[in-house]
Parts: C-alpha cells; structure tokens; sequence
C-alpha cells in the first residue's frame, strides 16, 4: 500500500473513532479528579458527601474487584442457563412487589421542589386553586408538565373515587415504571453485546444500583427522567421497529417530552442527531431520499412531542409569564458560582429575579458569568470545575438527604421491616445505625462502575457496526452530560437518570477485558501444545 493510502486508511479509522476518543478523554479526567481533587476542609459542601475523599481510592479499588467477582460468578452461572422473556418478566415483576414493600415502610413527605410539586397536583386534582404555587412555576416552567401527569394520578387514583388523595399510587406507578426500564435495558444489552451473561450482568447491577436506590420513593423528575432516557434508548436501538422512520418519530417524541421532564435527558437525542448527522454527512448535502425522509420523521416526532405536551398542559390553571422564568442563562451562571461550587444559590436566584425584562436577564446573566470566569481565571476556572466533578461523581448515594427539609413529615409505620429501611436509608438528622455502610457500598459499586465504563472502548471493534453505533452515541451522551453539569448547576443527583448508560458500558468494558484474558489464555495453551515434543 503506498504512502497516501496509508494516510487514507488511518485517517478513515480515526474519524471512526472519535467518540471513543472524546469519550476516554472525559472518562479518565473525571476518574483522576475523583481520585486526587477534594473538597476544602471548611467546605460546608464536604459534608453532603457520604465519605470523606481519602476513602475513594481503596473503594475504586473495591469496586472494580466486585465487580469483575461479579461477572465471572454471573458467566459461569449463565453457561447452561437461558433467560427466556417470560422468566424475566416473572423476576421483575416480583422485584417490582418486593420494591413497593420496601418503599412503603419507609416513604415519607419531603419539601423543596417535590412539596411544589406534588402539592399543585394535589390541588389541580380537587380541583382547587393553584395561585399560591406561581411562583415557583415561574421560575421553573418545565415543571408543569410532569405536575400535569402527577394531578392525573392523583384524580384516578383518588379524587374520582372521592377517596383521599395518597402520594403512594403515585410510588407504586414510579416502580412499575423502574422494572419496565430494567427489561429494556436487558433488552439493549442483549442487543448490544449478543450475550446473555452481559445483559444478566446488566440487569444485576440495576437491581444493586438503581432499583434499590431509595430515590424511587421521592416523586421528582430525576426517576421521571430516568424512565425518558431508557426508553429513547431502547428505542433507537433495541425497540422491535423495522421502519426507520417510525423509529426517529418516537426518538424525537420522547426526546422533547423527556425534555419537559428534565432538560438533561435530551442529551442523548441531540447525541443521537450530531452522530447519524456527521456519520451520514456527505448524504445530507447531497440530499438523497432516505436522509430526506428521516430529517421528516424527526421533525415530525420534535413537533408532535411539542404538541402532546401543550395538549397536557393547556388546561393547567397556572398562568405564567414566559418573560418572568429564569431560563438556562441562569443555571449557567450558577454554575460559575465558585462560593457555592455551582450548586443552588439564594444570591443568584435574587439577582435573576431583580430584572423583570427577559432579554435584560439574560444579558446580564451571561455578563455576570463572563465576569465570574474572568475574575477566577484559568487555574480558578480549573479548580472549579474539578470540585464541581467532585460533587457529581463521588456520591454513589446520588446526593441523598441533602435536599432541603428533606425528611419534612414522615408517617408512621410499625414493623421490623421499618425499622430495618429506616436504619439504611435515613441519614442526616434521622442518621440509622446502618446508613454509613449502605452508603459506603453504593460509592463503592458507583465507583468500580465508573472505572470499567472508560474501559468500553475496547468492545467499540467488535461484532461490527451495530455495536459500535450503540456504544458510540451512549458514549458521546455522558460525554455530553459531564460537560453540561461542569459548565451548568450541578448536583450528583442529577446524574441519577445516566447510571443506566454508566452500567451499560461497564458491562461492556468488563466483558473485553475477560474476552482479551481468556484470549491469552488460549493463545499460551496453544504455544505450549506447539512447543511440545
């Protein structure tokens, strides 16, 4: 091959390959920052964190232990096993009872924005007047939608009866939808990886991560996003849809409805759109059919995504003023709050508030974040963002309890079984004896997760493109998220609905380091029966 070839090929395969790239790039910067960056002593923020950060190293390290003991235990077990549809529907189904169990012996009432929330609904749902909740929907109208669908609960779950209004239906219908992700996930997975053990491996550590995540009690758009993000995902890849043009509708659909839920999970239809749109670029231009037909369906999924939520929302009893919200120009600015390491702050939402024009806020919304920047300057901006990853990343319990008043109005439930819930998952105030270990084992499997996700790129080359596209757009989505919650308000919580993509590549990673072992292995016993008299 002459020189120029060369130069072809090797610039073919790293175009290719830039996801990957970009991928292991933002992977290994978080894990050094997790690992060497910690929070000022005096920092009123360390102490949100469930560990100190000289524990993070040896819990990486048990982690990533576990959870390769994990998947061999798991290989070895699915040799001669076979996870039928059927089976799997049965497991999830009883997790499912097994949740909502566990959930109604220690679910309590919380306030900040779930009380808003929640207590909208409760009043759209008799039937009451909302004014005095306008306030806080006018600083956050992407709210209205999801309290909508929760005033719907609440109306069929209650006020149709004329019975009182509960907030468990509401629980129940939130673990319904946690199992219905946990097969779809499986479903990705056995489409991704073509392997029964990976997506058992998947689906296990879903069950450990996310499903026994007591966030699942709190009715808030951070389980509501992650339902949106699963479901876009399995359907770009996994959903049983022939037709590619139905299958972008629903993408671009769930996208814009996902991003009334929270605007974060939009970041995997915009990473589905950047990849097919550079990958297919020389078709765009050209303006062939099938592109042509796919930009329809996609347009035509983002305008009917835009039309159900207005359809749900146009009946809702809060009238606000689009020129009084806050806008993304604030969280911006929040997040280049190095007082408050880019987490909620009450000076921000004053100076927001002190304009009543809207293009006036923005102006002075991205001056002030300008100003921040400059008066930080480069090792400042670097020290910022570092503890802003630090805050993200080193929290396996995903921020839990350190909202608010959090544990505001907690009902009464007798049992051993209360009692036991009670003791793992209350912290703060209500600290139980066994909240320190619960939290210390989530960090430790977040962790080990967070390790062997950057190790994905290995399978990237493998089993051709369907794989590689899957891969690369779940990449290029965390990718995205790390950069959006660096550069906008930040919180460990809002990476609560990415844990599903975090599981999958680790999974993958996991599985190629096994594969290239078990290769060596092979390539050894095959030397020596060569060298072999």
């Amino acid at each position: 091959m002459s020189e120029q070839g060369r130069y072809k090929t090797m610039n073919f395969k790293l175009k290719n390959h830039i996801p990957e790239c970009f991928w292991i790039l933002v992977a290994t910067t978080v894990i050094t920052i997790v690992c060497f960056v910690h929070l000022p002593e005096n920092s009123g923020w360390n102490n949100s964190l469930p560990l100190n950060g000289r524990f993070h190293i040896p819990l990486m390290v048990i982690g990533v232990v576990a959870t390769l003991v994990i998947w061999i235990l798991v290989n070895a077990s699915c040799r001669n096993e076979q996870m039928r549809k059927r089976r799997l529907l049965c497991i999830s189904i009883a997790l499912a009872v097994i949740q909502i169990i566990i959930i109604h012996s220690f679910y309590f009432h919380t306030d900040w924005d779930v009380q808003q929330i929640t207590g909208a609904a409760e009043a759209m749902a008799r039937g009451e007047s909302v004014e005095g909740y306008g306030w806080y929907f006018q600083d956050n109208p992407n709210n209205v939608f999801l309290t909508r669908l929760f005033a719907l609960v609440f109306f069929l779950t209650g006020t149709m009866w004329g019975a009182d209004i509960s907030l468990f239906p509401l629980l129940c219908l939130q673990c319904a939808g946690c199992w219905i992700c946990g097969i779809m996930l499986f479903q990705v997975s056995i489409h991704i990886s073509h392997k029964r053990a990976t997506a058992i491996m998947v689906f296990l550590f879903y069950n450990i991560l996310i499903a026994a995540s007591p966030w699942w009690s709190i009715p808030y758009s951070d389980v509501w996003g992650l339902m949106a993000l699963v479901a876009i995902l399995w359907t770009s890849t996994a959903a049983p849809i022939k037709k590619k043009n139905i299958r972008a509708i629903i993408v671009a659909f769930l996208s814009v409805a996902g991003y009334y839920i929270k605007p974060q999970t939009t970041l995997i239809g915009i990473a589905i759109l950047i990849y097919f749109a550079v990958r297919y670029r020389r078709q765009i231009l050209r303006f062939r059919r099938p592109v042509v037909n796919i930009g329809v369906a996609i347009a035509t999924g983002i305008v009917g995504g835009w039309i159900f939520v207005h359809i749900v929302t146009i009946g809702s009893p809060l009238h606000l003023n689009s020129s009084k919200s806050l806008g993304m120009t604030h969280y911006l600015m929040l997040g280049a709050n190095q007082k408050s390491i880019g987490i909620y702050s009450d000076d921000d939402l004053d100076f927001s508030r002190s304009y009543d024009d809207k293009h006036e806020r923005r102006i002075a919304q991205l001056r002030e974040t300008a100003h921040r920047y400059k008066e930080m300057g480069v090792k400042g901006s670097l020290t910022l963002w570092s503890r802003k990853n630090v805050m993200n990343y080193s929290d396996g319990t995903f921020y839990w309890g350190n909202e608010g008043t959090f544990y505001k109005e907690i009902p009464e439930h007798k049992g051993p079984l209360a009692r036991l819930t009670r003791n793992i998952y209350y912290n703060r105030m209500l600290e139980g004896t066994h909240y320190k270990q619960w939290a210390a084992t989530q960090t430790a499997i977040w962790f080990g997760l967070l390790l062997t996700s950057a190790l994905s790129i290995l399978a990237c080359g493998k089993r051709g493109v369907t794989k590689r596209q899957a891969l690369q757009i779940i990449m290029l989505t965390l990718a995205f998220a790390t950069l959006f919650h660096t550069l906008f308000e930040c919180r460990a919580r809002y990476l609560f609905c990415f844990t599903p993509l975090f599981i999958i590549l680790s999974a993958e990673g996991v599985n190629s380091i096994i594969d290239s072992v078990k290769r060596a292995v092979r390539k050894q016993r095959c030397r020596e029966e060569l060298v072999r008299p």
